[in-house]
């Protein structure tokens, strides 16, 4: 990464790729350089050395927030030198919640949808900009404001994003698959899958990230969370990873430390990516309904696999990521919406459509319990 301003070719040009799921999180460069994460984890790291304070006679022991799968985090490292992968994992601990709920997903789209998904061995993610809700980034943005406030230092964080992040323009390579922890909602019906003659797609979420990241090209981030709801007036509302607000003022404080002295123009285009994929993280609980899990994306700019598609006076980048043969134990399920007619004789159609493609038996074809009038 060159530390001069103007365009970078790719966001992680290094090639560090962070992958966490459920059971094992995966590190992985093919480049030297430094870049996004290792800025990141380097000052966390410090943070994690400091010697903690005395505890007095009799005061319990602090209780450690579990991370799922810690001990079974296997990691690739040839590009850290003094950092092990447990301490990596440790970085990313605070955003624990309990993987083992909601192991499946669900995607809502048309009936088309699959079809060209086995036929083509492609899954379609969109760029974060052309998601359902346009201000989601700059909500997210005003939501880590306002956690910054309640905090007695803050101010230079805050002219930091005004700066560098409120009055430029976004436009990171940032894709997201969005799927719902509800395989059933009558709202998702009506927005997504073609006013309930649609599909929903159900997942097995750790299978399906493991074949995303299996996927991937050097040089690209992945990761896989519940989004953070939060109200017009800035209260979280819904399934608070633990410890989030805290988790954003810790580490932009490091990263943005008032006493910071340094020119390096890419380390701050660093921080800032880094805000945005915070703010990634947050919606407006308009939506919370939705119960989203999005499967997030950072790919190099010039990546062959993004796509540009024409809608009519619009123009949606899109990443088409490609697909094993593994994808075949991922779908768990295929639910047809309230407005799909001649019930049974449409579930067997599309078993039939989809059985050589896909591990599921005839039971897993089901129809939506509601109706939409």
């Amino acid at each position: 990464m060159q530390n001069q301003k103007g365009p970078r070719r790719c966001l992680i040009s290094s090639g560090v790729c962070w992958m966490l799921s459920g059971v094992t999180g995966v590190l992985t460069t093919a480049s030297t350089g430094q870049c996004l994460l290792s800025r990141f984890v380097h000052l966390a790291s410090l943070a994690c050395a400091q010697t903690a304070p005395p505890r007095s006679a009799g005061q319990a022991l602090p209780v450690k927030p579990a991370f799922y799968g810690l001990k079974e985090i296997k990691v690739e490292n040839k590009f850290f030198k003094t950092i092990d992968g447990k301490t990596l994992a440790q970085i990313f601990q605070v955003f624990n919640h309990d993987l083992y709920n909601h192991l499946k997903v669900h995607h809502y789209t048309r009936k088309e949808s699959i079809f060209h998904i086995l036929k083509s061995s492609i899954l379609r993610m969109t760029h974060i900009n052309k998601m359902n809700d346009p201000l989601e980034i700059s909500f997210g943005i005003d939501v880590i404001k306002h956690i910054l406030r309640k905090k007695s230092e803050y101010q230079h964080i805050i002219d930091f994003i005004d700066r560098e992040i409120i009055s430029t323009p976004i436009n990171l390579p940032v894709f997201v698959f969005s799927t719902s922890a509800d395989g059933d909602s009558h709202q998702q019906w009506i927005n997504y899958s073609d006013a309930g003659r649609g599909i929903s797609i159900e997942f097995d979420r750790k299978r399906l990230f493991r074949l995303i990241k299996n996927g991937m090209s050097n040089g690209q981030f992945a990761y896989i969370y519940p989004i953070q709801y939060y109200s017009d007036s800035f209260k979280i509302s819904q399934d608070p990873i633990r410890g989030f607000e805290d988790l954003i003022w810790k580490y932009l404080n490091k990263l943005l430390r008032s006493d910071l002295d340094t020119q390096d123009t890419s380390y701050y285009e660093d921080v800032r990516s880094i805000i945005v994929l915070f703010a990634s993280m947050i919606k407006n609980d308009f939506h919370q309904a939705e119960r989203e899990w999005r499967f997030l994306l950072i790919a190099q700019e010039d990546d062959s696999n993004i796509e540009y598609l024409v809608h009519g006076n619009d123009i949606k980048p899109v990443y088409n990521q490609k697909l094993s043969d593994e994808f075949r134990k991922c779908v768990t399920g295929i639910m047809l919406g309230p407005n799909i007619t001649n019930d049974i004789i449409a579930e067997n159609d599309m078993f039939n459509l989809v059985k050589a493609k896909i591990d599921i038996g005839r039971e897993k074809v089901t129809r939506s319990r509601g109706q939409i009038r």
